[in-house]
């Protein structure tokens, strides 16, 4: 079994939206939390979906704790992160944005299943924040969730 290297993702649910994001330390610093949620929210703020702020901040880290000795592989990854982020999949979400990597490389396979959500891929928030290129291209695939709403 090819080895994983250990990785942490936050996983954050507003009433619309999910974001996933790779993040160094789980869990963040409570200033980096602070400027991660804001973002989000204005995200969903400026996609129109509705005024409601993110409601949790849930961190996913691999290897599971306890599990170091054991030789799980990308399959049972997937299948845990599957039922880790099922749970904060609940109502009528309109989409799932990755952020990262790790995100994009394992929580794609998790949400592609679910009927009707769309799935925006991201460069990390660490991009995000630094360049004006990467917050444009972000923004025209958020139109889709726009127009798409109703």
């Amino acid at each position: 079994i090819e080895k994983i290297d250990s990785f942490n993702l936050l996983v954050a649910s507003s009433a619309s939206l999910v974001f996933v994001t790779d993040v160094k330390t789980n869990p963040l610093a409570a200033v980096w939390e602070r400027s991660v949620r804001q973002f989000f929210d204005e995200i969903e703020t400026a996609c129109g979906l509705n005024d409601q702020k993110v409601q949790s901040l849930d961190y996913f880290s691999w290897p599971i704790a306890g599990s170091a000795n054991m030789s799980l592989g990308e399959g049972q990854l997937i299948q845990l992160l599957a039922g880790f982020m099922r749970q904060r999949i609940v109502g009528d979400k309109k989409g799932v944005i990755l952020f990262g990597d790790n995100a994009k490389q394992y929580g794609a396979s998790v949400v592609s299943g679910i009927n009707n959500m769309q799935v925006i891929a991201a460069p990390s928030l660490g991009v995000m924040f630094t360049s004006v290129a990467a917050k444009a291209a972000l923004w025209k695939d958020l139109q889709a969730l726009h127009v798409g709403k109703g």
